[in-house]
């Protein structure tokens, strides 16, 4: 994508026919549609909610509670 468009942008096309259990990514692509996307091809979406999301959605992956570095990609879920 050219100039300063934000990367949540392309994923769209970039998910379509993926193969894969979970997806892993940070807070910055936390959106309904891509959440719902991912649904719609049974991955799990391992992403931390924004800090302004009205409505969290449901708990995050186990990942996120295990006692390693990559709890702190999810902060805020226990």
């Amino acid at each position: 994508m050219p100039g300063q468009a934000h990367d949540l942008r392309a994923v769209a096309d970039l998910i379509e026919g993926l193969c894969a259990d979970h997806l892993l990514a940070d807070r910055a692509f936390d959106a309904d549609w891509l959440r719902s996307a991912l649904d719609e091809q049974e991955i799990t979406p391992v992403i931390p909610p924004k800090s302004n999301r009205r409505l969290r959605p449901r708990s995050c992956h186990p990942i996120c509670a295990r006692p390693n570095p990559s709890r702190s990609f999810c902060p805020g879920f226990i």
